[in-house]
C-alpha cells in the first residue's frame, strides 16, 4: 500500500510538470496571440493611413498612386496572414486549454487517490496497533494464568512430598516399634 501510494506521488509529479508545461505554453501563446494582435492592429492602421494617404496622392500623381496601390496590396495580403496565424495561435490556445483542464482533473483525482489511500493506511495501522496491545493483553493474560498453574503445581508438590515424608515416618515408627517389640 506504500508502495501504491509512491506510485500515486511519482505519478501526481509527472501530472503536476505536465501541467506546468501546459501553463508555460498556453502562458506563451497567449503572449504570441497578443503580439500577433498588436501587429494585426497596428497594419489595419497602417492600411487605412495608406487609403487616406492614395485618395490625396490620386489627385497629385498617378504614378505615386500606384506606388501606393501595390504598397496597399501588399499589407492586405500581410493582414490576411497575420489574420490566419491569429486564428490559428487561438485554436492552439483553446487546445492547450483543453490540456491544461484534462491535466488539471487528472492531478485532481490523483490527489483525492492519495488522500483516501493515506486514509486507509491510516485505518490500517491504527488497527494493528490495536491488534498489537490486544496480543500483549493476551500474553500478560496468559502469564497470570500459568504462574497461577505453577503456583498450584507447586502447591501440589510441596503436599506431595509431605505426605512421602509422613510415610516415611511411620515406616520408621513401624521400624522401632518392630525392634522394640523383638528386644
Amino acid at each position: 500500500k506504500k508502495q501504491r501510494a509512491r506510485e500515486d506521488a511519482s505519478g501526481e509529479s509527472e501530472l503536476l510538470e505536465k501541467l506546468k508545461d501546459a501553463r508555460e505554453r498556453n502562458r506563451q501563446l497567449e503572449n504570441r496571440l497578443q503580439q500577433l494582435d498588436k501587429e494585426l492592429e497596428k497594419s489595419k492602421a497602417e492600411a487605412e493611413g495608406l487609403r487616406t494617404r492614395l485618395e490625396q496622392t490620386h489627385a497629385n500623381s498617378v504614378k505615386e498612386a500606384a506606388s501606393v496601390q501595390q504598397r496597399l496590396k501588399e499589407l492586405q495580403e500581410q493582414n490576411e496572414k497575420l489574420s490566419k496565424k491569429l486564428e490559428s495561435a487561438k485554436r492552439k490556445a483553446r487546445t492547450d486549454q483543453q490540456v491544461y483542464r484534462v491535466t488539471k482533473n487528472k492531478l485532481d483525482l490523483a490527489m483525492e487517490k492519495i488522500k483516501l489511500l493515506e486514509k486507509k493506511l491510516e485505518q490500517v495501522t491504527s488497527s494493528e496497533v490495536q491488534q498489537g496491545a490486544d496480543a500483549g493483553q493476551q500474553g500478560v493474560d496468559t502469564g497470570q494464568r500459568d504462574k497461577y498453574a505453577s503456583q498450584q503445581d507447586g502447591d501440589a508438590g510441596r503436599a506431595e512430598n509431605d505426605a512421602g515424608q509422613e510415610g516415611t515416618d511411620t515406616g520408621q515408627r513401624d521400624t522401632d516399634t518392630g525392634q522394640q517389640g523383638t528386644a
